[in-house]
């Protein structure tokens, strides 16, 4: 028992040292390394999700090329915070996202029938 506290104060001091031996700009590194892939991993969590809960009545081409849009506008638009407030994610897909996303789809349309 004894020479398991031993072992135990000791890797305790040994992390101890080592936190203390980063420098405040390793320690910043670290954090920020980690916000960005929690952020990377959140978005793309979040874009799976809005499509696939906006195609789930209709799963048409057209409609989840249209889901895809109004996802990747409202990652462009908001942060990772922002967009846990579905309050302001269902006014900004009604208001802007939404009419955006049917213009592009239109006009890639009457691209895709002119190049035909």
């Amino acid at each position: 028992m004894h020479q398991r506290d031993t072992v135990r104060r000791l890797a305790i001091t040994c992390l101890a040292l080592l936190m203390a031996a980063c420098s405040e700009s390793s320690r910043e590194d670290l954090a920020n390394r980690f916000k960005d892939s929690y952020d990377a991993s959140f978005r793309q969590s979040f874009r799976d999700s809005f499509v696939a809960t906006c195609s789930e009545r209709d799963a048409s081409a057209s409609h989840v090329a249209l889901c895809n849009c109004m996802a990747d506008d409202l990652l462009e638009t908001f942060t990772p915070d922002e967009l846990q407030d579905i309050d302001t994610m269902r006014s900004h897909v009604q208001s802007q996202g939404l009419p955006k996303c049917r213009a592009q789809a239109l006009e890639g349309e009457e691209n895709q029938q002119s190049a035909e």
